[in-house]
């Protein structure tokens, strides 16, 4: 998240268009920001998603040996 930060200002106030109302560079930075959280949030749930097939695979696995007795 620190890493983007300085490349987000810069994006936010030098991409785009040249706005002079710090308003605009204000919710600009903003959007800026939650498409960042947005990525982190999808990258997370991409994450948790493996754990629990990773999860999955190994209640299958533990139950394929109680069936057998180990």
């Amino acid at each position: 998240m620190l890493f983007f930060l300085p490349v987000m200002v810069s994006c936010s106030i030098f991409g785009g268009g040249v706005y002079n109302d710090p308003r605009v560079s204000a919710q600009a930075e903003i959007v800026d920001l939650r498409e960042v959280e947005l990525k982190e949030a999808k990258q997370r749930e991409k994450a948790a998603k493996q754990r629990l097939k990773a999860a999955k695979h190994e209640l299958s696995a533990l139950k394929s040996q109680a069936k057998r007795g180990y």
